[in-house]
């Protein structure tokens, strides 16, 4: 998103989302250095989580493609409940 549809926005809801943007920058290079696994019921697709301050990017990791996929992005509160 430019930085001119931002104007409009909560200045809340900028932070937050230029903190997670960033976040997952740099995360880029070496995912595994940032990222931790999710607990999840057994057979279910292996996922991972991020920490950005209190939310949370649940991703999946396609190591032979070379891909992060964000599934999700969430208050910690909440975010756990869905993936369990």
């Amino acid at each position: 998103m430019q930085r001119e549809h931002w104007r409009n926005l909560n200045k809340k809801l900028v932070k937050k989302s230029i903190k997670i943007y960033k976040n997952l920058q740099k995360i880029k290079s070496n995912p595994y250095k940032f990222i931790e696994p999710l607990n999840r019921p057994k057979g279910a697709e292996p996922l991972y989580k991020l920490r950005i301050g209190e939310y949370r990017a649940i991703m999946a990791i396609r190591n032979n493609e070379m891909v992060i996929l964000v599934v999700d992005i969430g208050h910690r509160k909440i975010i756990y409940r869905k993936y369990q």
